[in-house]
């Protein structure tokens, strides 16, 4: 299928023919994303030389080197303080006391809530379901900026890009004994992630579909986020997350035992919507066809 010919004392390959690679994209035997037929079909038919498209730096594994990625390096360092959080939630709590105490007040501020009793907090089985949620969601947007935002933008954006992952440890280890703003560090990186996407979608570089996609992808982003953070507010508000005997509780239950359904619903819901659009955002395959959109929009300018 593939024919190479010598370039600068390189290798380059093209497909031996349009009709063969159109061939090959209808056929149902290759797993491919849909939006890789637009583009892959350009790029063939119009014989675009390999030079022109844009090589991957590297398509993430679920286990790279973490030193390699500044960003999947703050995504390991969160999982091991949340570790430690868990195993002796006391220590990591006077080591930085005077912190946790006044992100307490704050939170407490912001939901209008009644009291700061978050002792329960402390244990392990009321913030384990948010903190698989918080490293499920700032993963996510890490793997995401590695495969695509690093392998279209140079300069500022890529560097905003990097911080994602850092910006998302840092509000996660503040929100670790405050169970109203464990969504912060979701909202937070997920809107700064959707704002990106809409700046570079601007850019002179992006054209046709890769344009209109990735800018509808950075503002359903923000939105997907701020009913987040509008629910999660709901849920603080209510008073459904304090075990006080006065506090509202689920019909039947025990005050303590309603701030768990809730915690673990909460946090189920979240990595529910994230296993459902994973598929569609964040494979090798989705990959690679954002890819060759975008270089049929900065080649073609559609």
């Amino acid at each position: 299928m593939l024919e190479g010919e010598p370039d600068d004392g390189r290798e380059v390959y093209r497909l031996k023919h349009e009709k063969l690679a159109d061939r090959i994209l209808k056929s149902d035997k290759l797993k491919m994303n849909s939006k890789s037929v637009d583009g892959i079909r350009f790029l063939t038919e119009n014989r675009i030389h390999s030079e022109r498209l844009t090589v991957p730096k590297s398509f993430p594994h679920s286990m790279d080197n973490p030193l390699g990625s500044v960003g999947y390096f703050f995504v390991l360092l969160f999982i091991a303080f949340g570790t430690v959080r868990l195993a002796s939630p006391e220590l990591i709590y006077d080591l930085g006391k005077p912190l946790f105490s006044y992100i307490d007040t704050v939170s407490v501020y912001l939901t209008f809530a009644k009291d700061m009793n978050h002792d329960y907090y402390h244990q392990p089985i009321y913030y384990a379901p948010h903190f698989i949620a918080d490293v499920a969601w700032v993963s996510y947007i890490d793997r995401v900026n590695r495969a695509y935002i690093q392998n279209v933008v140079k300069g500022w954006p890529s560097i905003l890009g990097k911080m994602l992952a850092p910006i998302g440890t840092f509000f996660g280890v503040l929100a670790a004994f405050s169970p109203e703003l464990f969504v912060f560090p979701i909202v937070i990186v997920g809107f700064m992630f959707g704002l990106l996407l809409v700046f570079i979608s601007l850019r002179r570089e992006f054209g046709g579909q890769a344009k209109a996609a990735v800018h509808l992808w950075g503002w359903r982003s923000m939105a997907n986020v701020i009913t987040v953070l509008f629910f999660s507010y709901v849920v603080s508000s209510t008073g459904l997350l304090s075990v006080d005997e006065n506090a509202p509780t689920l019909l039947y239950l025990q005050p303590a035992t309603s701030v768990l359904s809730v915690l673990w619903a909460e946090a189920l819901a979240l990595i529910w919507f994230w296993g459902h659009i994973y598929p569609e955002q964040n494979t090798r395959n989705v990959w690679s066809a954002e890819l060759s959109l975008y270089d049929k929009g900065r080649i073609n300018g559609s």
